[in-house]
Order: structure tokens, then sequence, then C-alpha cells
């Protein structure tokens, strides 16, 4: 227990990982979970989790949510969405 709640309603700790930070840039590039999996070398089920956690480390919704914070962030650039 940590200020008297129970583990679990801890505040959960919002920065990225350095493969997480990897996979929205990528995400805000438009490429698919087959494609970022490919990419950095990990399987499709290591890029879903990463995505589960980076939108419950930054509360969004979905893939989309995930690129638009992306940009807003500054860890891709604006014409990353564009194509």
């Amino acid at each position: 227990m940590r200020s008297g709640l129970p583990m679990s309603r801890t505040p959960k700790r919002r920065e990225l990982s350095r493969r997480q930070l990897e996979t929205v840039a990528l995400v805000a590039a438009g490429l698919s979970n087959t494609e970022i999996a490919t990419r950095l070398g990990v399987s499709m089920a290591t890029v879903k989790r990463d995505m589960t956690y980076i939108m419950l480390k930054w509360d969004c919704k979905n893939r989309t949510a995930v690129a638009v914070e992306a940009v807003r962030r500054s860890v891709a650039p604006p014409e990353a969405g564009q194509g």
C-alpha cells in the first residue's frame, strides 16, 4: 500500500519506455501492428501489449487517439498522420 490506497489504485507511471515511444511514432506514421512488429523485430503480441500500456498511460481509447497524442506531445512530427 502507498498513500493508503491498494496497489492497484495507485497512480500509474505515465512515462513510456523507449520501445513504447518507438511504437507510438510508428502508429502515428500509420503503420499496422504487423508492420510495427516487423520493423521492431518483436512479436505481434508484444506490439498489442505495448499498445495496451500506451493507451492506459496516456488515457487513450484507440490508436487514432494515440497518434494525435503523439503529435501533441511532440513524440511524432505533425505530418506523421498525413499520408
